[in-house]
C-alpha cells in the first residue's frame, strides 16, 4: 500500500509573497504528484488481488486526494491573478483595512462576461461571481480571485467549499437510446460543486441559473442548444453536430450510450427551492402542481402517492425514468377516452431565452393563454423548459385488473357476431384506463383497462406502493435480460417460431388480477411497467381519430372503429416477422395545443408496433426492412381510416417516435396553418423579449426543425 501524500495545504499559510515569488511553481509541483499518487491508487483499485480491507484504505486515501485537489483548484484560482494587477492592488492597502481598499480597487471592474461585480464578493455572492470562472482566468482578470486573499478571505473560502459551481465542457457523440440517431462532437457542460467532503460531479445542469449560463455561453459560441433529457425519443429532434446538448440527469448512463437506466438517481430528490431543476411544489386549494424541467416521472409519482396530497396526474406515460420538460416539450399521453395529453394540463411554462433569461408563458403575454398551446407543446424551440406547472385531478383509488383474454374476445373482429363479447369489449373502451397488447404469435391479449374508485371494498387493503420493490426489481432485470435477445434476431429473426417463442415467454411474465384486483393509487397504475427503458427497441406510433371533434355520432362507432383497426393491424404484424415485440392500443381523447397529434379529435387510437431486430448486432441488414414494415404500417392505417369515414390525412405519427414521412408529408398531415399559429405565437413571445423568431431558431432549432418550421437559422 502508499503512503499518504506529503503535501496538506494550509490556506492561512498563503501570503502575497508566496502567489508572488514561489508558490505557482510549488503549486505545478505538488499538482504532478499528486496526479501521479491518484493514478496508483486507481491502478490499485483494480487490482484483483486486494482484499476489501485493502480497497476500503484505497477509497480513503481517494477521498483525501480529492480534497487535496479541492485546496489545490481555490490556490490555483489565487494564483491566476495578474502580477500587474496584484502590485496595485497591494499598492492601494494598508495593514489595517485590506478589504475596503480592495473593495475601492475593483468596485467598479467587472468579470469578463460581465456577469457581475467583484465588491458582491465582499458580500460573499462568490457563488454569483464564480460562474464567470473560466473567463476570469482566460484574461487573467483580478476579478473574483483578488477576494481570497485579505480580510474577507474566511468568509470567501467558507463560500468555496460549498457554493462554487462552475461549468466544465466537455465534448461527446450522442447516441438515442432506439440507436436511430448519432451525432458527433457535441458540447456538454458538467457542474462541479466542492462541498465539505469531496469534489462531486453531478449532471449538466442543476439549477435554473445553470442553464441560463450554458445558454449566454452557447450564444457568445454561437451555438446551438437541444435537451435530450433520458435520450428516450426516436425523432430527429435531438441536435445536430456540434451542438450543445443539455441533460437534466445525473448520471452518465443519461449522457452515453447505455441500455440500462435506474428509476431512481443517486443524489437527485426533490427541492423546495424554487429555481432548482428538481423543484417541486403543490398548490393544494386549487390542484396545481408545480416541479422543475428535470424532475422525474417516479419523483412524481412517490411524491402523489406518499404525501398527503389530495390530487393526482390523470395521465402519464408509463415510463418513470423520463423528465417532466421532455414529456411536456413531446406532448406524450397515456391513455383513457377522455384524457388529453400532458401539454393540455399544463397551466404555465417557464423558459430560458436567447439571451439567458427567463420569461414564463403564459405570463404578462398579450393572449398568453392561446400562446400556450404552443409553448406548452414546442418541442425546446420556446427555450429550455427549466419549470412547469400541470393542473391535476382529485385522487382515486384504481381497480387495477389487467386480464389476459383470448385474441377474438378481446378486440372481436368487425365480422364477430358474439353480441357478449362486443358488449364486454365496449364496456372495457369506456373504462378510465384503456390500453390492449398483444405479443405476435400469441393466441392472448392483455388488456390493461380499469376502473377508480374513491372507497375501498369491505375486507380490501390499499397497496400503496405497486409494484413493490421486489416486483420493481424483477420487471427492471427481467426487461433488461429480455432485451439482451436481440443479439440472437440478426440469426433467428426471420423464423416465426422464434418470435412465437419469446411472445409466449412475454405474456407468462404480464400479471393477470382479473379474479382479484389490486386497490392502488392511480399513480401506481398508469406507471404498472419498470424497467422498460432497459429494454431497446424501434418503435412506430399512429394517432388516428375515432371520431372527430364536433361531431354528433354515438360512441360506440368510435369502439366499431377500434375493431377495424385492431383487426387489420393484427393480420398485418402477423405477416411481417419485422415486427417481433409486440402490438400495442391505446384510446384516449383529443388535443388543443397548436401541434398535436390528437388535436380536432373527440376521441383518439393511438396505435403502434415495437420491434427489437433492428437494434440487432446485424443493424445494417435489419434496418432497412425495419423502414419498409414502418411504412406499410402508416399506409394500412390511412386505408382503413379511409374505408371507415375517417380523413386518411388526420392519420397522424406521434413527435417521439419513428415514421417515414417525409418534411412535406408532415406539414400536410399536421396542416400548414397550425405550423403558421405555431411561429406567430413564438413570434409574439419574441418581440416581447426584445427578439426575433430567428433569434430563438438560431439558438434552440436543428435542421430538420427549421425545415419543418420553414425557418433559416
Amino acid at each position: 500500500m502508499a503512503n499518504e501524500p506529503k503535501y496538506v495545504f494550509d490556506k492561512k499559510k498563503i501570503d502575497d509573497e508566496l502567489l508572488g515569488n514561489i508558490g505557482n511553481a510549488i503549486m505545478k509541483e505538488q499538482e504532478q504528484e499528486l496526479n501521479l499518487f491518484r493514478a496508483g491508487l486507481e491502478a490499485d483499485g483494480a487490482d484483483d488481488d486486494f482484499s476489501a480491507q485493502d480497497k476500503r484504505e484505497l477509497e480513503q486515501l481517494l477521498s483525501l486526494v480529492h480534497k487535496l485537489e479541492k485546496d489545490v483548484m481555490i490556490q490555483r484560482v489565487t494564483f491566476a491573478m495578474n502580477e500587474n494587477d496584484r502590485q496595485k492592488r497591494l499598492a492601494t492597502s494598508s495593514a489595517t483595512d485590506k478589504g475596503e481598499s480592495f473593495k475601492k480597487t475593483v468596485a467598479s471592474q467587472e468579470c469578463g462576461t460581465g456577469c457581475c461585480s467583484c465588491c458582491k464578493c465582499f458580500s460573499c455572492c462568490l457563488k454569483n461571481c464564480f460562474r464567470c470562472f473560466d473567463s476570469c482566468l482566460s484574461i487573467l482578470s483580478t476579478c473574483c480571485c483578488m477576494c481570497l486573499i485579505g480580510s474577507c478571505s474566511d468568509s470567501c473560502l467558507k463560500c468555496c467549499k460549498c457554493c462554487i459551481s462552475y461549468p466544465v465542457k466537455y465534448q461527446f457523440d450522442f447516441y438515442n437510446w432506439g440507436g436511430t440517431i448519432n451525432t458527433k462532437n457535441n458540447e456538454g457542460y458538467f457542474f462541479s460543486v466542492f462541498d465539505d467532503d469531496m469534489l462531486k460531479w453531478y449532471h449538466p445542469a442543476t439549477t435554473r441559473d445553470d442553464i441560463r449560463s450554458i445558454v449566454k455561453q452557447a450564444t457568445q459560441d454561437n451555438k446551438r442548444i437541444r435537451c435530450f433529457g433520458s435520450r428516450h425519443s426516436w425523432s430527429k429532434f435531438f441536435g445536430d453536430d456540434n451542438t450543445v446538448l443539455i441533460s437534466m440527469l445525473p448520471l452518465i448512463p443519461a449522457l452515453l450510450n447505455f441500455d440500462f437506466l435506474p428509476e431512481k438517481y443517486p443524489d437527485l430528490e426533490l427541492s423546495q427551492k424554487d429555481g432548482d431543476l428538481n423543484y417541486l411544489s403543490m398548490y393544494e386549494k386549487s390542484g396545481i402542481l408545480t416541479v422543475g424541467g428535470g424532475v422525474t416521472n417516479e419523483m412524481i409519482r412517490k411524491y402523489l402517492v406518499n404525501s398527503n396530497s389530495n390530487w393526482q396526474i390523470p395521465m402519464n406515460v408509463i415510463l418513470v425514468e423520463v423528465t417532466a420538460g421532455g414529456v411536456l416539450s413531446m406532448i406524450c399521453h397515456g391513455a383513457g377516452k377522455e384524457n388529453p395529453t400532458i401539454s393540455d394540463i399544463a397551466t404555465s411554462v417557464e423558459f430560458v431565452d436567447p439571451k439567458g433569461e427567463v420569461y414564463e408563458v403564459p405570463g404578462t403575454l398579450p393572449n398568453g393563454q392561446e400562446i400556450l398551446k404552443s409553448a406548452s407543446g414546442a418541442f425546446g424551440l420556446f427555450g429550455v423548459v427549466t419549470k412547469l406547472s400541470l393542473q391535476l385531478e382529485k385522487k382515486a383509488i384504481a381497480v387495477y385488473a389487467p386480464a389476459k383474454v383470448p385474441l377474438d374476445k378481446a378486440i372481436p373482429p368487425p365480422g364477430s357476431t358474439s353480441v357478449d363479447d362486443i358488449k364486454a369489449f365496449y364496456n372495457t373502451c369506456e373504462m378510465t384506463y384503456s390500453e390492449f397488447f398483444w405479443f405476435p404469435g400469441s393466441d392472448q391479449v392483455w388488456v390493461n383497462s380499469w376502473n377508480t374508485t374513491n372507497q375501498l371494498p369491505d375486507g380490501k387493503k390499499l397497496t400503496l406502493e405497486y409494484p413493490d420493490e421486489k416486483q420493481t426489481w424483477v420487471q427492471e432485470v427481467r426487461n433488461y435480460l429480455f432485451g439482451q435477445f436481440r443479439w440472437m434476431n440478426s440469426q433467428l429473426g426471420r423464423y416465426s417460431w422464434w418470435r412465437t417463442l419469446r411472445s409466449n415467454l412475454a405474456m407468462l411474465w404480464m400479471p393477470d388480477y382479473s379474479n382479484d384486483p389490486v386497490y392502488t393509487p392511480k399513480q401506481n397504475a398508469i406507471h404498472f411497467g419498470r424497467g422498460i427503458h432497459n429494454m431497446k427497441v424501434r418503435d412506430t406510433e399512429m394517432e388516428i381519430p375515432l371520431i372527430l371533434e364536433g361531431s354528433n355520432e354515438e360512441d360506440y362507432v368510435a369502439w366499431d372503429r377500434v375493431r377495424a383497426f385492431w383487426s387489420a393491424a393484427v393480420e398485418y404484424v402477423r405477416n411481417d416477422l419485422n415486427v417481433d415485440l409486440t402490438l400495442e392500443m391505446r384510446l384516449m381523447g383529443g388535443s388543443e395545443v397548436t401541434l398535436s397529434p390528437q388535436k380536432g379529435n373527440k376521441y383518439t387510437l393511438s396505435i403502434e408496433i415495437l420491434s427489437m431486430a433492428p437494434t440487432s448486432l446485424n443493424e445494417d441488414t435489419w434496418n432497412p426492412k425495419w423502414q419498409v414494415s414502418m411504412q406499410g404500417f402508416y399506409n394500412l392505417m390511412c386505408t382503413v381510416a379511409e374505408q371507415v369515414g375517417i380523413p386518411p390525412l388526420m392519420v397522424r405519427p406521434h413527435w417521439a417516435k419513428e415514421t417515414t414521412l417525409s418534411v412535406k408529408e408532415l406539414r400536410q398531415v399536421f396542416e400548414p396553418q397550425n405550423f403558421s399559429i405555431f411561429n406567430s405565437h413564438l413570434s409574439t413571445v419574441a418581440q416581447s423579449r426584445g427578439l426575433t423568431r430567428k433569434d430563438f431558431f438560431q439558438r434552440f432549432s436543428n435542421k430538420h426543425l427549421d425545415a419543418l418550421f420553414r425557418a433559416s437559422p
